[in-house]
Parts: C-alpha cells; sequence; structure tokens
C-alpha cells in the first residue's frame, strides 16, 4: 500500500545468479533512487520442479539449494557490501 506520493514501487526480472548478477540488479533498482539502495527489496528466486524426494538425483538437490539458498545469501551479501561501502565514503576524514 502506497503510504506516500514519494514512494516508487518498481518491478524487475533479473538473475541472481552468481554474485556479479545480483549487484547488477541490485544496482538497477537502486538507480531511481539515486544510485542508492531502496528500503525494502522483495525477491522472489527460485524454481520449482516437483517430484518426489525419492525420485530426486544429486544434481536435483545441488540445484535446489542453488536456486533456494544462494540466490538469496548473493543478494544479501551484495546488498550489506554496497551498504558498508557506502558508509565508508561518508565516513573518510
Amino acid at each position: 500500500m502506497r503510504v506516500s506520493k514519494n514512494q516508487i514501487f518498481k518491478v524487475y526480472s533479473h538473475a541472481l545468479h552468481p554474485a556479479a548478477e545480483a549487484t547488477a540488479a541490485l544496482e538497477l533498482v537502486s538507480e531511481p533512487y539515486g544510485g542508492d539502495a531502496p528500503d525494502a527489496v522483495f525477491a522472489c528466486a527460485g524454481s520449482a520442479k516437483p517430484m518426489f524426494f525419492v525420485e530426486m538425483e544429486e544434481q536435483d538437490l545441488v540445484d535446489g539449494m542453488l536456486n533456494a539458498y544462494w540466490l538469496q545469501a548473493w543478494t544479501a551479501w551484495v546488498r550489506n557490501s554496497l551498504a558498508l561501502a557506502t558508509w565508508h565514503d561518508a565516513n573518510r576524514n
């Protein structure tokens, strides 16, 4: 729900694998804010491959972890890395 006319809502579709793609995605979503990261980013990452666990192959498990864990981890890592760099730039003497 929009609280202020100044709020910006955007929708993007972007690869988040590997970390360089997560960086590019965050830089893209930061553009409307003059390069600053938005207050909130909702990432819907992953994919679905319905099957029974006993039918899975090793690669199915690896792919599932890649799509569930690493995509989210890279996005969070990039956000924190950029925030830390911004903080360091603002606090240099």
